[in-house]
């Protein structure tokens, strides 16, 4: 999972916001249980996961480089829905059973993690969805729980608290049995009059004390 949506009002935040006020994208909160393959630049060297030259190619079995070899140029578009059911371990040579057993991997997703490198210093509106079954992920797996087939609700939970706990006012709306794709439709429409009252001069709202607690976002290992 990828992406929750996000939206902040702020000229700089280290810790992956936007400038001035727009829409941030936020990146991986735990990039374990994302596996995404690399692609090649334009040069021929290798792409990486989140651009940190992580070279994946000695971790991947035959299939594995297959996919690799046929999608390091594709975009997500052309990807989205055609390896249904798809898995580390279809992909990775049998004696990296889980991501986690990737040394460098566990590098990577530990510096990736949201919320360990600096605070946003304005307010936030996020908004996530919990029905990833619309998108074949399922939300009962222990430890992990539901998302919207691209993030999991539970670790985007527990970031919004870690910014509350901070002094961050933090607006977090989690959408009932929405996968992605129509929680950025519902999401979108909230952030525009969010963003309009903040133009407007209005104090911005927050429901710190309110948002449920989520996964643990400790570094692996």
């Amino acid at each position: 999972m990828r992406n929750a949506w996000i939206v902040v009002t702020q000229r700089t935040c280290t810790d992956r916001g936007s400038r001035a006020v727009g829409i941030a994208w936020q990146p991986r909160l735990r990039l374990r249980r994302q596996h995404r393959l690399g692609r090649r630049d334009s040069d021929g060297g290798d792409r990486n996961i989140a651009s940190l030259h992580v070279n994946l190619k000695p971790y991947l079995n035959e299939y594995g480089l297959q996919l690799y070899n046929k999608l390091q140029r594709a975009s997500i578009g052309e990807v989205l829905g055609e390896y249904p059911g798809l898995t580390w371990a279809q992909l990775a040579k049998p004696e990296y059973p889980t991501p986690d057993s990737v040394p460098v991997y566990v590098e990577v997703s530990n510096q990736l993690i949201m919320g360990s490198r600096g605070t946003p210093s304005m307010p936030m509106f996020i908004g996530q969805g919990n029905g990833g079954e619309l998108e074949g992920t399922p939300g009962n797996k222990e430890g992990i729980g539901p998302g919207d087939g691209v993030m999991i609700a539970g670790d985007v939970r527990s970031l919004a608290r870690e910014y509350c706990s901070r002094g961050v006012s933090v607006q977090y709306e989690e959408y009932e049995h929405l996968s992605h794709v129509p929680s950025a439709a519902m999401w979108l429409g909230e952030a525009n009059s969010w963003l309009a009252a903040r133009f407007a001069g209005l104090p911005a709202p927050q429901n710190c004390s309110s948002i449920a607690p989520g996964n643990s976002l400790a570094p692996i290992g």
